[in-house]
């Protein structure tokens, strides 16, 4: 009974995820492209510090969750802290994922970049930058699904 519930969450975390990193790909995108100025350099700096303070606060986050619950019982701490990184830092991290294209169907972040006007150069620095993240995003959503439902699991 308790499996089903953690596969259709994950399910519907997967889905969510999708949702919101098409809602709001194209202006986080955008926003990278005007930050950049044209160069890869800057592109790579402007593309890794919002990125390494959102993960560093996702898992800020999930340490507090856990330890609220773990140190101080309190429970209702940690469900709205792990929902928050499930809503927000997993789409974040995920709209620089790499995406297999399908012609004419699916672009890739750097080809929407190269739409809005990026040099192919500054595209691919911002994408190359940002694939780690969508990675550690992965793994950060396996654990705040866990956190999630941490006695269900573990009960």
């Amino acid at each position: 009974m308790k499996i089903p519930a953690v596969i259709a969450a994950f399910a519907i975390v997967l889905g969510l995820v999708w949702w919101v990193r098409h809602r709001f790909q194209e202006r986080h995108l955008l926003w990278l492209v005007q930050r950049s100025r044209g160069t890869p350099k800057r592109a790579q700096a402007v593309t890794l510090l919002p990125e390494l303070a959102a993960l560093l606060a996702a898992c800020a986050a999930l340490v507090v969750a856990v330890l609220s619950e773990q140190l101080w019982g309190l429970f209702w701490l940690r469900i709205p802290l792990a929902i928050l990184v499930l809503l927000l830092y997993v789409p974040y991290a995920a709209m620089l994922a790499p995406v297999r294209a399908i012609p004419k169907m699916r672009r890739t972040p750097s080809q929407r970049m190269v739409d809005q006007g990026a040099s192919p150069q500054v595209a691919e620095a911002i994408a190359r930058t940002g694939r780690p993240f969508a990675v550690t995003g992965t793994v950060l959503m396996l654990a705040a699904v866990y956190v999630l439902f941490w006695h269900h699991i573990s009960g």
